[in-house]
């Protein structure tokens, strides 16, 4: 990558794609902090710690820029960063979970179990805050994490509360 950009770096020439080399570049960017910022601060929601996040007026500067066409992990992200950021936003709920059904393909299973995770999570705390459609939604969550078998791969969980997690959602009718 240093290589590439210190090349185009050099080209004088007006047709070289610096701009967009540099969108690139701050989507990349925009994306790996989102994904650590939004790891951090749910662990901070689960206990009730804090940490400091020097880049956090950046992200949300960048986020907040109206005209910035955003690629669809990073419309997750910001969804995402936004309810971590005002709990009880359910717009940005939908918002998230419709992205990420529509470009779902776009995800390997480790981003899937991540997003739905995430949803997963979201979907607890509106419970808590007595939102009970949620309840509903935290079902189909599940049930499109088992069809996708994301909880399968690797080590996630131990197979007893799999096949729990499995029965419970099987049982659930709607």
């Amino acid at each position: 990558m240093e290589y590439y950009l210190s090349t185009l770096m050099r080209n004088r020439s007006v047709k070289n794609n610096t701009q967009s080399l540099l969108d690139k570049i701050h989507y990349y960017v925009l994306m790996i902090l989102s994904r650590y910022y939004s790891a951090a601060i749910s662990r901070e929601i689960a206990l009730k710690i804090k940490y400091k996040y020097p880049f956090l007026p950046t992200i949300k500067q960048s986020f907040a820029q109206k005209d910035l066409d955003l690629p669809p992990v990073l419309k997750i992200y910001y969804h995402n960063f936004s309810l971590l950021q005002e709990h009880g936003n359910t717009e940005h709920y939908y918002e998230m979970k419709n992205s990420f059904f529509e470009n779902i393909e776009q995800f390997d299973y480790v981003d899937q179990r991540r997003f739905i995770n995430y949803m997963l999570n979201h979907c607890t705390l509106f419970t808590k805050n007595n939102i009970e459609e949620f309840v509903y939604e935290k079902h189909i969550l599940l049930r499109k994490g088992l069809e996708l078998k994301v909880w399968e791969i690797g080590s996630y969980f131990p197979p007893q509360l799999f096949r729990s997690l499995e029965a419970k959602v099987i049982s659930f009718t709607i």
